[in-house]
């Protein structure tokens, strides 16, 4: 095999190296992207169930207290799993 010869082979193995890493860092940025997307659909659950933690309080006071404490406890939970997951 002559110099230009070796050259040409090595060229197109760099070349086909480099395409497989451009299709791997495309994949890896739309995992990224849904993934991103999933986190943010959980966190926007996550927030509602806080608002609506509030809500309730705030409407049924002293007579919500058993009711609120285990949903605050539920929530403290989710929130604590969610934060782990970002990690």
């Amino acid at each position: 095999m002559t110099q230009t010869s070796q050259q040409s082979t090595a060229k197109s193995e760099i070349e086909r190296d480099v395409q497989e890493l451009v299709h791997v860092r495309d994949e890896i940025r739309m995992k990224l992207h849904l993934a991103g997307m999933d986190a943010k659909s959980a966190w926007q659950k996550l927030e509602k169930k806080l608002e609506l933690l509030e809500e309730k309080l705030g409407y049924e006071g002293d007579h919500a207290v058993d009711a609120t404490k285990t949903l605050a406890s539920e929530l403290r939970g989710a929130f604590k799993d969610f934060k782990q997951r970002l990690i």
